[in-house]
């Protein structure tokens, strides 16, 4: 009891940093959960066709390996764009570039793995190197 309330305690101190840090908070939160969603989404496909159906090259990763692959980009891009955002401006231009290349690159995963359609998402990627 004394631990749980030791926690407790803690994660009440820890409110006003979190606070101060909204912005960064939000930045990584927000492509991370979206990212989540959509992998979670994707998920079935995965384990029904991509893994047992799909040829891949001998040198493929393990599925296994993308998530937590995914998870640490969408991370590194939120920071990333947090950085922008606070340089430039939340509307700027390069932060309106980072939210069309945060969709492109979301929807690239229900694309491939739930429509299946790899050449849609081939397309979904040339568009996000465009922008």
């Amino acid at each position: 009891m004394v631990k749980i309330m030791g926690a407790a305690q803690s994660a009440i101190r820890a409110i006003p940093g979190i606070l101060r840090n909204g912005p960064l908070m939000l930045s990584m939160g927000i492509p991370l959960a979206l990212g989540n969603v959509v992998g979670l989404a994707s998920l079935p496909a995965v384990f029904n066709w991509y893994i047992p159906k799909l040829d891949k090259p001998k040198w493929a990763p393990p599925a296994p390996v993308f998530g937590q692959t995914w998870a640490v980009l969408y991370a590194v891009i939120g920071a990333a764009s947090y950085l922008v955002g606070k340089d430039v401006g939340w509307t700027a231009r390069p932060m309106q570039i980072y939210a069309a290349q945060l969709v492109l690159n979301l929807a690239w995963q229900p694309l491939f793995f739930m429509i299946k359609a790899p050449a849609v998402a081939q397309a979904d990627n040339l568009g996000a190197l465009q922008l």
